[in-house]
């Protein structure tokens, strides 16, 4: 499976057009998808051109640098949006989805829908979504060149591949699109489009033209998200808004999760002690598998500070939130509701939203970074403070270290230790 595209990349990719190849038809274009007047015609576009859419702890008065790292070191020791060009409604409805070949594709196999159904279910919600949206630009590419989606030649395959590298998608975009194509395209001399002998060789050339880059050279100071939690007045004062913010802002950096996770924090696998609340993720999360035990996250108490501690946040907040939730088989269980009505469960688009508000409030400049960012900014922020590599990569589910060296673990910006060492020299 692909990974996911380290960065939004927009714009369009053209192609000009050469000698229209043959048709190639495939039992996916059915009778009702084909033209009253021969099999897949090409659509009337107004461009000569078919069209590839790539698709969206500095020392303060307030605390200094070790305690703000200690906060969350403790804590912790305890995708593609493109732009479409409009084209013809003939070639648009010859154009097959994803998921609809992969379904007839199955059942020519002489496999049940209802055993279909399940299959199909292989594929998480994110996934499909990105995949579905790479695959919908390879298929409207394909009937453009009158060439079969499902069926097309490797040579095509690969020609659409190396438009996307023109056009300067990064190396983990472009395999988004390869996955997508290989989920859905019958196999290449007997091997899947995406491992065969030819596109893996194309893939290492990429990889050596335009080695993969981590999307953050530095991250932020966790300590300026801290030190606003702090200005904020106390847990019972606060709006239900800013109670929500703070609450979700907390659980992330202490326990590194991605808004994926946090959306399946749910009030029936949950456990209360005196001193912490312990969630087990049950839920598939991005790192769930059959082979896993599922996770267990658990959120500790922290007496330095009641502002900070995310257990008094979270009994406050279950507390403003349990008459919204409802009774009996209809209770609202998902720890993080909408605070606006009508009160639902919320997706991570949602949480990504609110993380990014309480950063930007912050002074984080959230046009560089991203709610995902907090993810790195709290590890870090703990090995900074001595937590020990083993736990943070328990804590963030991370398999290997390498993950978080590559593409995590960063310092704070330069301008930010210039300022810290500034302000002790005043004091």
């Amino acid at each position: 499976m692909a990974t996911r595209p380290s960065s939004l990349e927009s714009g369009r990719i053209h192609h000009q057009l050469g000698k229209p190849r043959g048709l190639l038809v495939s039992p996916i274009c059915t009778s009702r998808k084909m033209s009253s007047k021969g099999p897949c015609r090409r659509g009337h576009s107004s461009s000569d051109s078919p069209c590839v859419e790539n698709a969206t702890l500095v020392p303060t008065s307030v605390r200094t640098h070790s305690e703000n790292s200690s906060l969350i070191a403790s804590s912790i020791g305890a995708t593609e949006v493109v732009s479409q060009q409009p084209i013809s409604s003939n070639v648009e409805n010859l154009a097959v989805s994803r998921m609809e070949a992969i379904g007839q594709s199955l059942s020519a196999r002489g496999i049940s829908q209802q055993v279909s159904s399940v299959i199909l279910s292989s594929w998480r919600h994110g996934t499909n979504a990105q995949f579905n949206s790479a695959w919908n630009r390879w298929s409207r590419w394909c009937v453009q060149r009158q060439v079969d989606p499902v069926r097309a030649p490797l040579a095509d395959i690969l020609e659409f591949l190396h438009i996307l590298f023109q056009q300067g998608l990064q190396y983990r975009t472009i395999n988004v699109y390869r996955s997508a194509i290989s989920s859905a395209h019958v196999p290449v001399e007997g091997a899947p489009v995406g491992q065969h002998s030819l596109v893996s060789r194309f893939f290492k050339g990429i990889f050596n033209i335009r080695p993969p880059q981590p999307k953050y050279c530095t991250t932020w100071d966790t300590g300026k998200v801290l030190r606003y939690i702090l200005s904020l007045p106390r847990n019972r004062e606060l709006s239900l808004r800013l109670m929500t913010l703070k609450t979700a802002m907390l659980v992330a950096l202490v326990t590194a999760g991605r808004c994926s996770s946090l959306i399946a924090l749910d009030l029936q696998f949950m456990q209360k002690t005196k001193t912490a609340f312990v969630f087990t993720l049950v839920k598939p999360t991005k790192c769930s598998a059959a082979s896993k035990t599922a996770k267990k996250v658990t959120l500790t108490h922290y007496p330095p500070d009641s502002k900070l501690c995310v257990v008094k946040a979270l009994e406050v907040y279950l507390q403003r939130t349990k008459p919204a939730r409802g009774q009996g088989k209809d209770k609202l269980t998902s720890l993080f509701l909408s605070f606006v009505k009508p009160v639902h469960a919320v997706v991570s688009a949602t949480i990504a939203r609110w993380l990014r508000t309480i950063m930007a409030s912050s002074g984080i400049d959230v046009s560089h970074y991203r709610a995902h960012s907090t993810r790195g900014a709290a590890t870090s922020a703990a090995a900074r403070a001595g937590v020990s590599t083993a736990q943070i990569l328990k804590a963030a589910d991370w398999s290997s270290e390498s993950t978080f060296t590559r593409f995590y673990r960063r310092d704070v910006t330069t301008s930010e230790f210039q300022t810290a060492v500034l302000a002790s020299v005043k004091r």
